[in-house]
């Protein structure tokens, strides 16, 4: 089945005082019709550049990709002018920025800021738009969506903001949803309800759906597969099922053990990861994760692992999963 959206060789830098730095690196994905996908990953490993790049929403500068490309429908969403990238954002790709509170405007009712995505794509008729609005402030979960048109921003809770901004991604009915963090500074309770009405809108509309997560916890009953991020690369990928209960790598296994369990006694404590992401303006030699890892041998400090196809659909980066591991294992640092 040809993919709905393509991510080939994707390279993204940065331009700093510091230096350049190389958020995304050569990451690759394909996304189903209908299909939904997790990228997951700690805060600062390139996921949020990686998704914005998809309709080229970085400023550039400072941002710019340096190659690679991303197809959606067969078309090169990269080589597209900004005219014609208008044409697709709001219509045919819809995104949730991660803070609502910035992301909405604050001089605007919140049901104007619906009301404009469509008239943008071509529906002049405002009696129209506002009917479609009430009609899609239902759908995501607003109650008295009548009243909640004419609010302000300041005058919702979180929860209720990050309803509104899925419901201008809505707007128009798109093919695909990119939900960048959709559950950030809200409770678990309203965790809950967002993903609980992603997964209903995912599956009643039949979109595709793109999750950038740094949480696995939110991944497990949504994503088909998952994609693991670290440095700018992906390290990991696979169905859900197969992420969640048997990681292949280091760096999936710590995120999955950081993970708070009912059944972790009182005394117990976290696991954290070790350490922290590297600097991506100078990226380390070798394998990025080798300081975190507990596991790393000496060629992880001098040549970047390749992907290891370990079954279909299933790839890992790591020194670990090479047919060769066994006889190296010995060879710590």
């Amino acid at each position: 089945m040809q993919p709905l959206l393509k991510i080939e060789d994707l390279n993204v830098q940065f331009e700093t005082r510091a230096g350049v730095l190389q958020a995304v690196r050569g990451i690759n994905l394909e996304i189903g019709p209908g299909e939904a996908l997790a990228l997951v990953g700690e805060s600062g490993c390139g996921k949020s550049a990686a998704a914005q790049s998809v309709l080229k929403l970085l400023p550039s500068p400072p941002a710019r990709i340096t190659r690679g490309g991303v197809f959606f429908a067969g078309e090169n969403l990269t080589a597209m002018s900004e005219k014609e990238l208008q044409r697709v954002r709001g219509r045919d790709i819809g995104f949730i920025f991660q803070d609502p509170m910035t992301s909405l405007n604050p001089t605007m009712k919140v049901g104007r800021q619906v009301v404009e995505v469509m008239y943008r794509h071509g529906e002049k008729d405002n009696k129209k738009n506002r009917e479609r609005a009430l009609e899609i402030f239902g759908l995501v979960g607003i109650s008295n969506p009548g009243r909640r048109l004419d609010q302000y921003p300041h005058q919702l809770s979180g929860g209720m903001r990050q309803r509104v901004m899925a419901a201008i991604a809505l707007a128009c009915g798109p093919r695909l949803l990119i939900a960048d963090e959709p559950t950030t500074a809200v409770d678990v309770t309203i965790q809950a309800q967002i993903m609980e009405l992603l997964r209903d809108l995912q599956k009643k509309r039949g979109m595709s759906v793109l999750l950038i997560t740094h949480d696995l916890s939110l991944v497990a009953g949504f994503a088909r597969r998952v994609a693991v991020m670290y440095a700018g690369k992906i390290i990991e990928t696979g169905t859900a099922e197969e992420v969640m209960n048997s990681p292949a790598h280091p760096y999936t296994r710590g995120l999955l053990a950081s993970i708070p369990r009912l059944e972790v006694r009182p005394e117990e404590r976290l696991a954290p990861v070790p350490g922290r992401p590297p600097v991506m303006i100078n990226p380390p030699p070798g394998c990025p994760f080798r300081p975190r890892c507990p596991e790393a041998m000496y060629i992880c400090a001098k040549i970047e692992p390749g992907e290891t196809i370990l079954g279909q659909g299933r790839i890992v980066s790591c020194w670990l999963a090479h047919p060769m591991a066994a006889e190296s294992r010995p060879e710590r640092l």
